[in-house]
Formats: C-alpha cells, structure tokens, sequence
C-alpha cells in the first residue's frame, strides 16, 4: 500500500494542501506546532475512520470554518487503486462526519480493514511504561485490523460487562437476585475465551520479530533480548472454563461491584533480560521497545492483509542516537513511510526521500527527490 496524493481543506491548522506524487519516503520538517502531525493524522483517519489523539470530531475542523474535508487516494501492492474522502460539517454545538470509499459512503470499519498503517508517536512511550489499559488498547487495535469477528466480541463483550457490573450493585442491593448473573455470565465467558485466545495468538505471531528488531537498536546486539508476555487475568480458558472461573469470583465480585477477571483486567508484559522493562529501563530503551513492537505489527498486517502497511512516524527519531536513527531507516526502507522532524539531516537517511516544509499550516516548499549522501 502507498499514499500517492492527499488533499485537506480546512483540516485542523491546515487550510488547503494538496501533496501529490508522493514519494517512498516523505520527510515533513519544521517546528512544533506548525501542522506536520496534522497530516499524519489526516492520513491515519483516513485509513481507520479515527483520530490516534484524544479528540472529539470538532477540533478536527479548522476554527472559524463550518467544515473540513479529507480527501487521500492510495494504491495496493497489486496496483488496485482506493480514493477515501471523509466530511466533518459542524451544525452549531454538533458535528456530523461522513466517510466515502471509492465514491461509496461506507461504515468506518471499511476503512480499518482496507488500508493498513502503523502509528507512533511519542506518547506510545506510554504503553510500555504506564497502565495495562494502554496495552490492552494496542492488542485490541492491532488484531481488529483485520478481524471483523474480533472487533464484534470486543464490542459485545464491553456491552455485556457493563450490563453485568450494574446487575452486580443490584444484588449487593437486594433488589436482585443472584441467579439473574448466569445468563449474562454465559454471554460474557463466550465472547471472553475467543478473545483471549486470538490475543495469546497474536502475542504468539509478533514474539520473535519484536525481538529481532530489538536487537537492531542495541549496539551489536550487546546480549539484549526483549520478550513479551502475555498474562490474560484468567489464563487461556475455553468457553466452559472461562464461565467456571466467573462463577468461582461471583460472590467476590458482588462484593466489589465489579467484574474483578476478565479480559477487561488482561495485561501484555516487557521482558528485557528477564527484567520488567517498566522499572529498569531507560527513556531509550523504552523507545526501542515500542519502536520493534510497531515494526513487528507491520510484519503483522502484512501478513494478513496481503498489503504493505504505511508508516506513521512522528518525531520518532528524535532521542535516538546516530546509529539507531540508521537502524530505524533502515528498518522500514521495505515501507512508504511519512516522518516528521525538526531537523532537515533525517531526510538523508532515506533513498531519494521528498522533503516538505511546514511552516504555520503550510507546505512552503519542498525538496526534489535527493539520492542518499547527496
């Protein structure tokens, strides 16, 4: 998959761009706050229907405009072309969204499974670092990419939990009795154990390439070795086995008014030299990890979706050292890839990479494809 054209109109701080014959590697420069992250998030909307910042739809529509457009035309590994335009229109306090693909309005989940790209940004430092909330919403991300069934079970399960936790204040209440959980409990382990067991899956399929690509940042490979673990809160149950556990925590669960296990309480851990990357590791070396587990869903999608993902990469090379950022580069050479930076000396890192300039909402100017070294 490659971007070959995006347009925006009215985007965030972005008024009207229009970057065309997009390049293999596209080298965005300037200072903060000037719109370079802007346009990866128009591309990663454009591909999954959704911001990867916190952010309600209105603040995706420039200030003092009605509405905003994005509009991005790609091309398939097998030459099949694909034209997304999504619409934000804002009607006093409300703002309605719509999303074309191919000329057809479609539902945001066509997009997600269509057109594979990867995200970092510096704030999934957070995800090795932080709450296992911000692990489990990588795993749930990566693997609903391209599995419909998986993102259903999410959606019904996250469903079925909340109806169970208000049952479970009512019978700590009295007002309900306790036998009233066994049919959401039989709901709740069905949707449960199929997802715990793609997750032990996916952990499974990205392992070792997580770790290999570790090693690539570590100054010959310096005996490093990054693994992950996946720890589900109740271990890798079938349905039945699942349903069993929660009827052993009900009453613990009555008491707590909460569903104590689950797949709600799943974690993915960090293993550097049988240490918790969380309380040994240094800034670098947390970005390292998540930098080999982006490269390793890469891999991932790939696989699955039969199409090369398009890499997001923003400020990713900053904190790195020489030989890391060469590392980096090379790395996701096989990718189309969108960096931004405030230093222009990344750009030869790349074959022929096209150069933009952001200054204020704008590309002011940009830089012909330059062959490595030049």
């Amino acid at each position: 998959m490659r971007v070959v054209a995006l347009r925006l109109n009215h985007f965030r701080n972005l008024s009207g761009l229009d970057l065309s014959s997009l390049g293999r590697a596209n080298v965005l420069v300037g200072k903060n706050a000037q719109g370079k992250t802007n346009i990866l998030e128009a591309i990663f909307i454009a591909a999954s229907g959704e911001s990867f910042r916190m952010t309600q739809d209105r603040y995706l529509v420039q200030k003092g405009e009605v509405d905003a457009q994005v509009f991005m035309e790609t091309v398939t590994d097998d030459e099949r072309e694909k034209f997304v335009q999504l619409f934000w229109v804002v009607d006093g306090e409300t703002v309605s969204k719509s999303v074309k693909l191919n000329a057809l309005v479609v539902p945001r989940a066509d997009l997600v499974k269509t057109i594979p790209v990867v995200i970092f940004s510096p704030e999934d430092i957070d995800l090795v670092r932080l709450s296992p909330s911000h692990r489990r919403k990588f795993l749930n991300l990566a693997i609903a990419r391209h599995d419909a069934e998986y993102r259903q079970d999410l959606m019904e399960y996250t469903r079925i939990w909340r109806q169970r936790n208000q049952l479970l204040l009512l019978i700590k209440q009295g007002r309900e009795a306790e036998e009233e959980l066994d049919v959401w409990d039989n709901q709740l382990a069905e949707a449960g154990a199929r997802i715990v067991r793609k997750r032990a899956d996916f952990v499974s399929d990205i392992a070792r390439e997580v770790g290999e690509h570790y090693k690539t940042f570590v100054p010959n490979g310096n005996g490093a070795e990054l693994r992950l673990k996946y720890q589900p809160s109740i271990g890798l149950p079938n349905k039945n086995e699942y349903l069993e556990y929660l009827r052993r925590v009900r009453r613990l669960d009555i008491a707590r008014v909460t569903t104590t296990h689950g797949i709600h309480r799943d974690d993915l851990m960090f293993i550097l030299n049988d240490s918790d990357v969380r309380y040994t590791a240094s800034r670098g070396e947390f970005r390292s990890a998540v930098l080999a587990l982006k490269l390793a869903e890469g891999k991932y999608l790939h696989d699955k979706l039969g199409d090369r993902p398009v890499f997001l990469l923003d400020d990713a090379f900053s904190e790195l050292d020489d030989d890391r950022k060469v590392a980096l580069a090379e790395e996701i050479k096989r990718y189309q890839v969108f960096v931004t930076t405030n230093d222009a000396n990344i750009a030869t890192l790349f074959e022929r990479p096209r150069t933009y300039e952001v200054i204020k909402g704008a590309v002011v100017g940009s830089v012909e494809e330059t062959v490595k070294g030049d």
